[in-house]
Parts: C-alpha cells; sequence; structure tokens
C-alpha cells in the first residue's frame, strides 16, 4: 500500500453512517465498537472522538494519522455531515417516545425501555444514543428486588421530603416536559454533597460531580451539553444572570456562547437538563426560578438517631444496593407512562407534584 492520502481515509470513513443533530449543533459518526445489533454514535467534537477515528484508520491502512491530518478530516467528514448527512436529534441519558422511556445505561451494549407494561433490556432503538466522555454505567435495574426503603438508608430526610425527591427523579426521565430543580440546603454535616452524589448515580452517573459553584453563565450552558443532569456543590446565593440561565435550561431553549478561541463570534446551543444544587442559605431567590424549584432544607446528620457510619462504608453499600433503588424507580416510571400527553404540559414543580401523587395512586399492574 502507497502513502496514505486524506482522501483515502476520508473514502473509508464515508462508509460509516454519520448524522447531525441541528440542536446540539453536533456531527456524529457511528461507533461500530458494538458487535450486537444496538448502534451508539460519537460527537465529533468529544475529546475521544479522535482517538476512536485514529483506531479506524490504522485498523484499515495499517497507519497511524498525526494529529494534523486526522484534525484535518474531521473537520470534512463533520462539515460533510452538517451539509449533507441526515438530520436526527441524538439523546444522551434517556428519550421518549409516545410510548416509552428509553435509557442509555452507558456500557455502550444495553439500553433499557420502560412502558405501561414492562421493564426491558431491547435490541432496537426507534430513537439515536451518543457515547461521550462524561457518561458513566448505570446499573442494571433490579426489577423482582427494588425497595424504596433502601433509599431511605441513604437519603435521610422526612417522608414528605422524601416524596418531593422522588417527584424529582421521575421528572429527570421525561424529556419532553419541563424540568425541575432540586435545591437541597443545610449546614456543614448535613450530607447534602452525599446526597447529592447519590442522586447522580440513580440519575446520570458521570465520572465528573460534585461541580462547584458556577458563576459564569457560559460555563452553565457548556456544563448542560456534556451530561443530563447538572449537579452543582455548596453553592451560595447565585446572580441573576445565571439563575435566568437556569430557567431557560429547565424549559427547554438555546443559550449562546462565545465561539472557542474567539471572543467575537457566538454559538447557539439548545439545552434541557435537570438540576440538582446544594448549599448554605437561600440559594435560589428569583420567582421565577423559585416556580421551578423543590426545595429541602436538610438537618445534621448527627441530629438523627442513625447509628454513625463512615462515608466510604456507606458508599460501598449503597452501590451494593443501587441496582435495586433503580429497579423500584423504573416500576414507578411504568405507572407515569399511561399519560405522557398530559406530562408534557407540565410546568411548574407543583404541577408535578399533583400529576406524581395521582400516579402513585394508581393501580396498574
Amino acid at each position: 500500500m502507497g502513502k496514505l492520502t486524506e482522501e483515502m481515509a476520508l473514502t473509508y470513513l464515508r462508509t460509516f453512517k454519520t448524522i447531525y443533530d441541528c440542536k446540539k449543533e453536533t456531527s456524529f459518526i457511528e461507533d461500530n465498537a458494538n458487535a450486537g445489533s444496538l448502534k451508539f454514535f460519537r460527537g465529533f467534537g468529544d475529546t475521544d472522538t479522535s482517538g476512536y477515528i485514529r483506531e479506524l484508520i490504522y485498523s484499515e491502512f495499517e497507519t497511524f494519522p498525526s494529529d494534523a491530518f486526522l484534525k484535518r478530516i474531521i473537520q470534512v467528514l463533520a462539515y460533510e455531515t452538517k451539509k449533507n448527512g441526515i438530520q436526527q436529534y441524538v439523546n444522551y441519558r434517556v428519550a421518549n417516545t409516545d410510548e416509552a422511556i428509553y435509557i442509555n445505561l452507558g456500557n455502550g451494549t444495553v439500553v433499557v425501555r420502560i412502558n405501561a407494561k414492562s421493564v426491558l433490556p431491547v435490541t432496537k432503538l426507534p430513537v439515536k444514543f451518543a457515547i461521550y466522555p462524561n457518561l458513566g454505567q448505570m446499573a442494571l435495574p433490579d426489577i423482582e428486588n427494588g425497595k424504596y426503603a433502601l433509599l431511605r438508608k441513604y437519603i435521610l430526610v422526612s417522608d414528605s421530603e422524601l416524596k418531593l425527591i422522588l417527584v424529582f427523579i421521575f421528572n429527570c426521565f421525561f424529556t419532553d416536559t419541563h424540568y425541575v430543580i432540586l435545591v437541597l440546603m443545610g449546614s456543614s454535616g448535613s450530607a447534602k454533597s452525599f446526597i447529592t452524589k447519590v442522586l447522580k448515580a440513580i440519575i446520570d452517573p458521570s465520572p465528573i460531580t460534585l461541580r462547584n459553584q458556577i458563576r459564569k453563565a457560559e460555563s452553565l450552558v457548556i456544563a448542560a451539553g456534556h451530561c443530563h443532569l447538572i449537579d452543582l456543590n455548596n453553592c451560595s446565593k447565585l446572580s441573576d444572570e445565571i439563575q435566568d440561565i437556569i430557567c431557560t435550561i429547565l424549559t427547554g431553549g438555546v443559550a449562546t456562547t462565545r465561539e472557542q478561541y474567539t471572543n467575537k463570534g457566538q454559538s447557539a446551543i439548545h439545552t434541557h437538563n435537570p438540576i440538582i444544587i446544594n448549599g448554605i442559605g437561600a440559594i435560589i431567590t428569583r420567582d421565577d426560578a423559585l416556580e421551578r424549584a423543590l426545595c429541602i432544607h436538610l438537618n445534621n446528620v448527627s441530629d438523627s438517631n442513625i447509628s454513625p457510619i463512615s462515608e466510604k462504608q456507606l458508599e460501598k453499600e449503597f452501590i451494593a444496593d443501587l441496582p435495586k433503588i433503580i429497579g423500584v424507580s423504573s416500576r414507578r416510571y411504568k405507572r407515569l407512562c399511561w399519560n405522557t400527553r398530559r406530562l408534557k404540559q407540565m410546568k411548574s414543580s407543583r404541577e408535578w407534584l399533583i400529576f406524581i401523587r395521582l400516579a402513585w395512586l394508581r393501580r396498574r399492574p
């Protein structure tokens, strides 16, 4: 074989399916690492996609392309996909159809479908999912042994407050409605950071957890593009600008950021994410943000009657219980699938509270 040229590499890579997500303004290439029937996609802008494409080229031509070579062909492929490729929305963690919820477990092989009848891994998908660097692996739901009593072990709140947290968990898995923000307020020793980690593991596990307070709106928008659930740790009062962006992200809308390497151009990014935030004192102050908020005041753990246990040991036990917690949550999602049209009309945390209460009482198999 002669010297590898860019046209040779492009001709080979064009045999892979590519799609363009106009909301994310991102081009994606099919990932063929999974030998099964499910196909996932990789964003051209993700940090690990360059390595993936480098491996594809090496497996075909037995030549490692240089960084400059790789950068040029990725730019060409991304442009061609945006101009001529199939346009379709690409999901990260969760996708909804009129009949079901689809959850990407993050291992590149399994997606779980939840509808009013069952909770099952699937081999065919009506939606597209992406693999990306911050996507952690979720535990496979243990439907048979799931119990919400397990959750009480790790989240020390009252019954009414636990129901608020459950509303938040459910809300995170319905993409065609407005999201709510969970606000955990408590002093040092109230386990607010630990509870945040627990909820992140249940909803959207990631190697990046407990972000420090974001002070620039641009940073919050970027974070929204790299996860499903945004978690912010140890926050004080948020600026009006940040609270405005939070409302946009919860509702689902377009936010603008400066383009990379320049302060002149702007890039429009479609955002739609649930948010959990913890801190001391009144974190959310604006009325429009408070309308979308579920606020919980946490007591100091030492004030409870629970026997002391190290956080390391508690995390170990939580990992063992996680499949059961996700399993019982999945069973509850089934009860919400009977009226997805109503879910799409939810706009405030109060409406979600009422609807979840009705769904909770509704007897379904």
